[in-house]
Formats: C-alpha cells, sequence, structure tokens
C-alpha cells in the first residue's frame, strides 16, 4: 500500500514539464512553461521548503537533470530556447545584523548573530549548439565522468563533456554530434552498466510522421573507446499507434548480464540488449528482424529492428496497461534496484509496475492525483495475463498449506 503523503504549492505560473529528485531524494527541482525552475530541500519535519527560484530560459523548459553529488550540486536544463544550461549551487553567509533579521534562503536569521546562510544556483555554461528546440537531457552514470546527453528536435545526440569538474563552465563536445535522421527526438538516456560498453538511447516522439525521413521510434547507440564515437547499434519501429516515444530509461544494472531499456509510448515495453557471442547471433538481412523475443512475448507484437548490426540481441517483453486506459505514458522512472518501474499516464496516475525471475510482470498499485492509491484488481491482473499470455497459475510462487491453527495450544497437520 502506496500512501500520498502530501502535496507541494509550487506556485509556477504555467504548465510543469518536469521534475526531478537528486541521488538522495532529499532535493527537488521543477521546470515549467512559465521559464522558470525551482529547488526545493526536504527539512527535517518533512516539508518541502523552496530554497532558489529563478528565470533559467528564454523559453518553455521542458526538462532538467541533476549531476551526480560526486561532482557538487549541478543541475542542468533544456528549453524550447534552443540552449541548455549548466547550473551550479553557489552558498554564501553573512554576518546577522541581530535578532529579527530575515533572510531569504537556507537557514534564516536568528538571536545570538548567526550568520544568514542564502542559497542561489549560477550560470556555468550556457550550450548552443543545437538548431531547434532541446528536448531531452541526461548525465552519464558516474562511472562514465562527468558528461551530458542531449537531444533536439533536430534530430541530433550531443554529448558534451567537463574537462574540469572543479571548472564546469569548461565545456566541450566529447565526439562529434550523431545525426539520428529522426524527425522531433524526444528523450534520451544512458545505460548505468559498469560491466558493460555504454550504451545511449534516444526515443523519436513523432516517428509516424508521413514526411519523417526516418521512420525509427528509437535508436541505440555504443561507445566506441578507441575512437571516440558513438556507433549505431540498434533501431526499434514500434507498432502502431505506438510509435511516438515519450520517454525511455535504462534499468540499473545490479547483477544483470544484459541492459534492460523501459520505453514509454501509448504503453510499455521492456527490451532487453544482450551481447552477441561467438558470432551466433549475427542476423543481418535486408529488411529484415532482428528481435529475438522471449517464450512469454514470442507472439506480442513488439516492433521491427530496421538497423541492427548483430552485435545485440534483442528482445522485448510488452508491458499492457489496462485496456480500460488507451492513455500515453509520459515518463518512467526504475527503482535503485531495477525490479519495479514507475510510469506516469496523461490522466496524472502513476503505476507501480514489478517483474519476478520469470519476465512477468504486474502491476502493484495506481496512485491517483487526489492523493488515494489502490492495488490492481483481480480482474486488472488477470487481463493483464491474457494479454501478456502468461498461464494464471505461473504468476507467483506457488503455496501448500501445511496446517491450520484451531486453539491456542493444538496445530492440526494436513
Amino acid at each position: 500500500m502506496f500512501v500520498a503523503m502530501k502535496s507541494i504549492p509550487v506556485q509556477h505560473r504555467d504548465l510543469i514539464h518536469d521534475v526531478a529528485y537528486d541521488s538522495y531524494g532529499k532535493r527537488l527541482a521543477t521546470c515549467s512553461s512559465d521559464q522558470t525552475v525551482k529547488v526545493w530541500d526536504l527539512d527535517s519535519d518533512g516539508e518541502w521548503k523552496l530554497t532558489c527560484s529563478w528565470r533559467a530560459h528564454n523559453g518553455s523548459i521542458w526538462r532538467l537533470a541533476w549531476a551526480h553529488p560526486e561532482f557538487g550540486q549541478i543541475l542542468a536544463t533544456c528549453s524550447f530556447d534552443r540552449s541548455v544550461c549548466i547550473w551550479e549551487e553557489v552558498t554564501t553567509t553573512a554576518p546577522s545584523a541581530g535578532v529579527g533579521v530575515a533572510s531569504i534562503g537556507i537557514g534564516g536569521g536568528g538571536s545570538g548573530g548567526r550568520p544568514l546562510t542564502t542559497t542561489t544556483f549560477e550560470k556555468r555554461a550556457h550550450l548552443v549548439e543545437s538548431a531547434l528546440s532541446v528536448t531531452g537531457i541526461q548525465f552519464a552514470p558516474r562511472h562514465v565522468g562527468l558528461q551530458l546527453g542531449t537531444c533536439s528536435n533536430d534530430g541530433y545526440l550531443r554529448i558534451y563533456q567537463f574537462s574540469d569538474i572543479m571548472q564546469i563552465s569548461q565545456v566541450s563536445l566529447y565526439c562529434e554530434a550523431i545525426h539520428t535522421k529522426m524527425k522531433n527526438c524526444s528523450c534520451i538516456a544512458w545505460s548505468q552498466s559498469r560491466l558493460h560498453p555504454t550504451l545511449i538511447a534516444a526515443g523519436c516522439s513523432d516517428a509516424g510522421a508521413t514526411d519523417a525521413a526516418c521512420k525509427d521510434s528509437f535508436q541505440v547507440y555504443e561507445l566506441q573507446e578507441d575512437s571516440r564515437k558513438f556507433a549505431k547499434v540498434e533501431s526499434v519501429v514500434l507498432p502502431k499507434p505506438d510509435t511516438g516515444v515519450n520517454d525511455l530509461q535504462f534499468a540499473p544494472s545490479l547483477g544483470r548480464s544484459f541492459h534492460l531499456l523501459a520505453v514509454a509510448s501509448q504503453q510499455i515495453s521492456l527490451y532487453k540488449l544482450r551481447l552477441s557471442t561467438g558470432g551466433q547471433q549475427q542476423q543481418q538481412q535486408s529488411g529484415g528482424m532482428l528481435l529475438q523475443a522471449s517464450q512469454s512475448s514470442s507472439s506480442l507484437d513488439v516492433g521491427s529492428s530496421s538497423g541492427s548490426t548483430g552485435r545485440y540481441a534483442l528482445s522485448c517483453i510488452r508491458i499492457l496497461e489496462y485496456q480500460r486506459c488507451q492513455m500515453s505514458v509520459w515518463r518512467l522512472s526504475w527503482n535503485v534496484l531495477g525490479t519495479v518501474l514507475a510510469s506516469s499516464l496523461e490522466d496524472g496516475t502513476v503505476r507501480l509496475w514489478q517483474g519476478n525471475y520469470a519476465d512477468q510482470w504486474k502491476c502493484l498499485t495506481v496512485m491517483t492525483p487526489s492523493g488515494d492509491s489502490h492495488t490492481a484488481s483481480s480482474t486488472d491482473l488477470s487481463q493483464q495475463q491474457q494479454q501478456q499470455q502468461i498461464p494464471a497459475q505461473t504468476t507467483g510462487v506457488p503455496f501448500a498449506k501445511m496446517g491450520s491453527i484451531q486453539g491456542s495450544h493444538q496445530v492440526v497437520w494436513n
């Protein structure tokens, strides 16, 4: 049972496009079409307090992302104004003028001449290489270093590196911009595994457009360490009406021997990317498919791989939303173990999905904007099982009745 604790009156004057927590979950940033960013901190009383608010761009702000705290309190934002801004927290302390002096920021003034502490975010870099709106940003995992990936409506992926983490204003392109040829790139995600080559996935929100030069719904690129370039290893076209991708996220790879990628469109799709071994997975056919579905999803319409190199074996498990909720899925987020996936729909509800060792996924709970939450009913779960073509008797671990307690000192075994 999940309970909504409270709502935060963020007081944005327009639509909120993105919300991002830091690595510890104690700091929150929001962005909006009102061109402002607000940063909130969780205090000891469990209340979210506004730490800083400022105008960050000259257009709607689509997304924001926190860097790993190992590199400091660094925030990146992207906007309709075709730019990416890098912000760094700056804390200043001034002596208090005495009792009753007010302060805007963390700490505040008090008796005894306690110092006043204020927090601001200063712009360290302004990246303007994109020709159109920048729609997606994400920092690389910390083992890769301080790098930032961006995607924009001009179809380009750009990877920036910070040569000196003490001077984050020194930022440059890590490699030549990647031209995906996709119309309206909408999101970008980094793989999280330390044991495998670094992957970047990019989704397209308008792949089904008739005037699109490339019909791919999303593409996957692999970092070539020797040449410092990203090479495309997979491209997938989702079946209609799931063509457009709103978000995608790699799961944390704790103990996994493969990459797990969640893709949000009209529903949720899970993709496994596993390195091929010994050339056995080399399947290059002109206009063919390299999509090896697992046993539980072998008959599902999971889309086609239109540009595979054969280096990876791609398999798909489809998660279907409720039949009565034919709505777009806007955002995805994994828990720290990569075992629970949260999805937000356009009706404002949030659903939590959990999978087991057999790649069977079910909805754990549904949270509504009013703060209510309920678990998926047996009817809904049976619909999910039929949609995934999974027998109902295999959806859980079987338990056998061993006994029943009839009295305070008696146990009857069956």
